[in-house]
């Protein structure tokens, strides 16, 4: 299959060759049988070159056929063919796969429902923010988190709960727009970021000190209002399924973070 035009071109000088040197020998023959130097059957010999000159031309077709570049072609365009049914049929099993996997797509409202701690035994702010940082930990998987709320005398946010804060320092008030998380509370929207400097914050288990490297903030809004805001560390990156939890998230915990923080 290699250079096959080339080989082509051998195969018909070979044949041309060929059919010379036999033109030229039964050419001899022939005359010395006329002589009467060649004893042997005029017939015979004639029939015996005729043979000969269609044995040749089988071997040119043979030969020619064997490095026909069309039917290469053909050869090479059904194992492609081939290939490109295989590579479709992989994409459909795919395709079935994400189908079911939709299917099966995780309910935000009821891990939201989880997460947001019922009035019971939580009379203080504090007690409510806790228990909802540990209650996000548990669904989500966060490593530390923060909960700052809006206090009323000065518009500062302040924080109101911890979750395996380990900080030399208590985290500074802040106003709206200042910081990053005061920069989402300004715009309403979830704050993502992915690869933090070592220095952001730290967490603590009984594994030593680990850093996470994904951060997620929150702002919790009430009517058009943000009047809290959660930052939380991950140690892998966020999901676009946690995403849409703490969007609905930051929509019912609102009205319920305002009543107790009257």
């Amino acid at each position: 299959m290699h250079n096959i035009k080339k080989y082509r071109k051998y195969t018909v000088i070979l044949f041309i060759t060929s059919i010379v040197v036999l033109v030229f020998l039964s050419a001899s023959a022939w005359n010395y049988a006329l002589k009467g130097e060649l004893a042997i059957n005029s017939t015979i010999l004639a029939i015996t070159i005729i043979l000969i000159f269609i044995i040749g031309i089988l071997m040119f077709i043979t030969a020619y056929r064997l490095s026909d570049k069309t039917k290469i072609d053909e050869h090479i365009k059904k194992i492609v063919e081939k290939e490109r049914a295989d590579i479709i049929a992989e994409f459909e099993k795919k395709e079935v796969k994400e189908e079911i996997s939709d299917k099966k797509e995780v309910n935000t409202g009821e891990i939201v429902k989880k997460i947001i701690p019922g009035s019971q035994n939580l009379k203080t702010l504090k007690s409510f923010a806790d228990k909802l940082l540990s209650n996000i930990s548990k669904e989500i998987e966060i490593v530390q988190g923060l909960f700052y709320i809006k206090t009323k005398k000065t518009n500062l946010f302040t924080v109101a709960g911890e979750y395996a804060f380990t900080g030399d320092k208590k985290p500074r008030d802040f106003k709206t727009g200042e910081t990053l998380p005061g920069q989402a509370a300004k715009n309403k929207e979830l704050m993502i970021i992915n690869e933090i400097p070592d220095k952001y914050f730290a967490a603590e288990s009984g594994l030593g000190k680990s850093l996470p490297k994904h951060v997620i903030i929150v702002p919790v809004i009430n009517k058009s209002s943000t009047v809290a805001v959660m930052e939380l560390g991950k140690f892998k990156e966020i999901t676009d399924t946690e995403q849409k939890i703490f969007k609905e998230l930051s929509k019912k915990l609102g009205d319920k973070i305002t009543k107790i923080n009257k």
